[in-house]
């Protein structure tokens, strides 16, 4: 196959092809990667559990305490007031009608216990019943959130099936065309390919081998770092970039400062970017 391509167009059209299928193969990636990352948080998202409130009980024990309390004493005090009220007694009518009073108090106090005890428990059923709908009802939310999720997952899930099955026949078709032996296999990568078919195509190189052919300028260019050589050295700078897609039309932006490389390679950074399609 090798000798067949005899002429620039001939190879032209073979590298061509071939950076197609090695583009296609780094976006299908690409796409591949992101469905991984949001299977990966509807998976997290169906771990999520509703938020339950918790019921009270009923805070009854200092009332009945004091209830319990005011009647003991106000027993007592009646006890001692028949006591006193009789002959035997023989308390005065003023002291009797003070311990009277003290006998009423007691009482207040015993019915405020019992209206305390009343008026706690009724709150706390109250708080309860609402506590219950409540959560019934983000029990149900969360139903209705995880049924979205298992919908939302088995798409995407569909989705990466389908791709992936797509990714492998376009790693077959491109396996085939490497298996022909045209390009040598240092440069079967997409960076290299582009640069061999932009050599090519803008009819700098005439050829792939020789001294004036499309590998020795790549090796050229490669050593004095005016184009990039793998995709894995400038992956942070794509992903800045994917988050600020004007970068390189702001004119009040120094790149070299923000990429951390010379003005070459910025180029060179620009150039991959187009051939991604992540910027004009």
């Amino acid at each position: 196959m090798a000798n067949e391509l005899a002429t620039s167009k001939d190879i032209t059209n073979y590298l061509k092809h071939v950076f197609d299928l090695e583009k296609m193969l780094y976006q299908q990636n690409e796409i591949l990667e992101h469905l991984r990352d949001s299977i990966g948080s509807v998976n997290y998202q169906m771990k999520l559990e509703p938020e339950i409130y918790q019921e009270k009980r009923p805070s009854v024990v200092g009332g009945i305490i004091t209830a319990i309390a005011c009647a003991f004493f106000a027993i007592l005090v009646y006890f001692g007031y028949v006591f006193l009220k009789s002959p035997e007694g023989g308390a005065p009518g003023w002291f009797l009608n003070i311990m009277l009073g003290i006998i009423g108090i007691f009482v207040c106090f015993v019915v405020g216990g019992i209206i305390l005890v009343v008026s706690n428990v009724v709150q706390t059923q109250s708080y309860n019943q609402q506590v219950r709908i409540t959560n019934q009802e983000n029990i149900e939310e969360i139903q209705r959130y995880r049924k979205n999720l298992l919908e939302k997952g088995k798409t995407l899930n569909d989705e990466y099936a389908l791709l992936a099955d797509e990714r492998k026949k376009t790693k077959a078709v491109l396996n085939k065309f490497y298996s022909t032996n045209v390009i040598y296999p240092k440069y079967r990568s997409l960076p290299a390919i582009a640069s061999l078919f932009e050599y090519m195509l803008s009819e700098r190189c005439y050829g792939l081998t020789g001294h004036e052919g499309a590998y020795n300028l790549y090796e050229s260019e490669l050593r004095l770092g005016h184009i990039i050589s793998t995709l894995d050295s400038i992956s942070s700078d794509i992903k800045e970039i994917k988050q600020n897609p004007k970068v390189f039309s702001d004119k009040d932006l120094v790149l070299t400062d923000i990429f951390g490389i010379g003005s070459n390679m910025v180029l060179s950074l620009k150039y991959w970017l187009k051939v991604l399609g992540l910027v004009e």
